[in-house]
């Protein structure tokens, strides 16, 4: 509720640095950044007000790499900045202002094509996991006694990944390793499912 006053009557609001889009807040930024209104109690009033948005939320920061989210990406459009002539700004303020409501009465906000800029780029920005490479490789690596490619198999189960991929007893991995994997079978066009193996329900990863 204080940010919510603070962006009251405010055109942009900063996230600097992007902090915490690598963290447990992750999913409480991305709620953030996609509410359209604001549900407070103005002060001296008895009930609360709903306020719709009128600001601009930016993310700021100086990593190459910074996208951690395959779900969430889409709520951002990566825009590179460089050396800011603020003097030709300065000048032609009004006229960008002009041209931008010209552009906003023909066609409102134009979600779409953002969109579609957005992904674009979002591969450039998006933090690399170290075992994607080692992953993706050993996907097409065919198994030297019968030639077959894992990325052919019906499905993969995680354990199967850390054993052939990477060399590590599944035994000793962790549930923070676990999602790892399957961030990064994510990436490589998989999607998560249960299915009935060995008498029992499993997490598996069936290509999409």
């Amino acid at each position: 509720l204080p940010l919510a006053r603070k962006m009251r009557g405010r055109l942009v609001a900063e996230i600097g640095e992007l902090r915490g889009l690598n963290t447990k807040e992750l999913e409480s930024i991305k709620a953030f950044v996609t509410r359209t209104h604001e549900n407070w109690i103005p002060k001296f009033k008895e009930f609360a007000t709903q306020f719709p948005r009128r600001s601009l939320i930016i993310g700021t920061t100086n990593e190459d790499e910074f996208l951690a989210d395959r779900t969430g990406n889409r709520r951002w459009l990566p825009v590179e900045v460089q050396a800011v002539q603020v003097d030709d700004i300065s000048r032609d303020v009004l006229q960008l202002w002009a041209e931008a409501r010209e552009m906003f009465k023909a066609g409102g906000i134009q979600f779409d094509a953002a969109e579609r800029l957005a992904a674009e780029v979002h591969e450039k920005y998006t933090i690399k996991d170290a075992w994607l490479d080692i992953i993706e490789r050993w996907l097409d690596e065919p198994d030297l006694m019968t030639g077959e490619k894992p990325r052919t198999r019906d499905f993969l189960r995680a354990a199967d990944v850390l054993r052939e991929a990477l060399n590590l007893d599944p035994k000793n991995i962790s549930r923070r390793e676990q999602m790892r994997i399957s961030n990064v079978l994510q990436n490589c066009g998989y999607k998560s499912v249960r299915k009935f193996l060995e008498g029992k329900q499993q997490r598996v990863f069936s290509p999409e």
